[in-house]
């Protein structure tokens, strides 16, 4: 197997100087033996021809380098991960560390994975800008892949990270998270259907301290419940439990939907609502109750850091391809240091109050993963001081571009 020159690992001069002297007098001994030991021309022709070869051969075959001695092979044979480097031209291996080579002996990338995994990791070598979120499968392990272009341009480093463990720490983690919010949303739905019975007076009349008690009380289970449905959503979505059903809708009605559901809660904030592009059908294929689901979001999240009497604008921009909803707000912004973080679960900004303006911490994350399943990508653009706008482009068939499960899925 051809070794790449970035893993070859010269010789000294003074190895190479003991080499040639060490060359030199094993032609010379076998100079002497052949002419001592034969006769006549064929002693001259051995010795000479042996010499020869014995003083230019040794140097080449001592001198050349090995791969697996050279500094950089020897850091990625330290490794806890597979490490291939392989010839995007001719999809062949050039170098595989000892962790690699001891699951599986490749030559070719299509060897690597199995064959129903193949086309995602060629197009993760041959456009190395697609993001590495994929999940490759063989046998009982799972790996992540990180792939480095080379100096070179023709070879890339493909490292195949072992998340099999985590996976399944992560997957234990979750079973008991998702089993105890399922045993605490009955006990709740029931303490808050009891309590929204003593507020309607059913008991008969409340004094006044004792309404404010329950009023406070109601707030607080409704929160509660509101976090554990957003728990079982990031679990039904991490488990493929997530149901999907698309159809054709008009994104223009869509925006309106989500308004009007949300009616009350921008209310409650006193702000108004422009929409922009939604004056005719724009039309896609995609799942109407998770994008209102996800616009919902969207649109309790920019009032909860709207001023009071200001403008939330959510707007309709579409190309032949793609549609792209997006709700601006006139906020005080997402400080810069905290824009990496914004999708993870339970982020918390220090702009932000929790207690006083409600939310569970997961909507943006529970956003972020249903757009992901619908083939979409969902981003943001933000200035401090002038406000934030979340944007979500989808395609027009959402069924054409669903890569997430082997492809693109992503592990949080």
């Amino acid at each position: 197997m051809k070794k790449d020159q970035a893993f070859v690992k010269p010789t000294s001069y003074r190895s190479r100087a003991f080499i040639f002297a060490g060359a030199l007098a094993l032609a010379l001994l076998w100079y002497v033996l052949s002419i001592w030991l034969l006769s006549g021309w064929l002693a001259q022709s051995v010795a000479v021809a042996g010499a020869v070869v014995l003083a230019a051969g040794v140097p080449l075959l001592r001198g050349a380098p090995r791969a697996d001695q050279t500094p950089q092979a020897q850091v990625l044979a330290g490794l806890a991960h597979e490490v291939w480097v392989i010839n995007r031209e001719t999809e062949t291996v050039a170098y595989r560390n000892h962790i690699a080579a001891a699951r599986v002996t490749a030559y070719v990338l299509r060897d690597i994975i199995p064959a129903d995994q193949y086309a995602v990791l060629r197009a993760l070598v041959q456009d190395t800008a697609i993001p590495h979120r994929a999940v490759f499968h063989a046998g009982d392990r799972s790996f992540r892949p990180i792939v480095t272009p080379l100096p070179d341009g023709r070879h890339v480093t493909v490292m195949l990270h072992d998340i099999s463990d985590d996976l399944a720490e992560q997957k234990v983690k979750d079973d008991f998270v998702s089993t105890v919010s399922h045993e605490l949303r009955s006990p709740l739905t029931s303490i808050k259907g009891s309590m929204g019975l003593l507020l309607s007076n059913a008991a008969g009349d409340l004094p006044k301290a004792a309404r404010g008690l329950l009023e406070i009380s109601q707030r607080n289970a409704d929160r509660l419940v509101l976090i554990l449905n957003d728990i079982l959503d990031l679990q039904k979505i991490a488990d493929d439990g997530m149901e999907f059903e698309y159809a054709p809708l008009d994104a223009s009605a869509l925006v309106q939907e989500a308004i009007a559901a949300s009616a009350l809660f921008l209310q409650r904030f006193d702000l108004n609502v422009e929409v922009e592009g939604a004056e005719t059908p724009v039309m896609l294929h995609s799942d109407a109750n998770r994008l209102i689901q996800v616009l919902g979001n969207l649109l309790t999240n920019a009032a909860k850091f709207s001023p009071a009497h200001s403008t939330i604008t959510v707007s309709i921009d579409h190309t032949a391809k793609h549609v792209t909803l997006s709700v601006r707000d006139q906020g005080e912004g997402i400080p810069a240091a905290e824009q990496n973080k914004i999708f993870e679960r339970f982020a918390d900004m220090t702009n932000s109050d929790r207690q006083k303006k409600g939310g569970s911490g997961l909507g943006l994350s529970i956003c972020k993963a249903i757009v992901d399943k619908l083939g979409g990508t969902i981003g943001f653009d933000s200035t401090e001081g002038v406000g934030t706008s979340f944007y979500v482009t989808l395609p027009r068939d959402a069924t054409l571009d669903r890569s997430v499960d082997v492809d693109l899925k992503r592990v949080s």
